[in-house]
């Protein structure tokens, strides 16, 4: 679905079961959690490389 909610292929309105026009889904906020944990852990062992490499 695109972001507008139609159909990539036919470009046909997308609905929900109760006919409703379909609303596109955000992205979880357990997602941006670890999304962020991740750069916290990459940009901590990145200080730990260049420290081991310039000491």
């Amino acid at each position: 679905m695109s972001v507008v909610g139609t159909c990539p292929k036919c470009g046909g309105q997308v609905t929900d079961a109760d006919g409703a026009p379909a609303n596109s889904q955000k992205v979880p906020w357990h997602f941006w959690v670890f999304a962020g944990a991740a750069v916290v852990y990459l940009g901590w062992r990145l200080i730990q490389g260049l420290w081991m490499l310039f000491t």
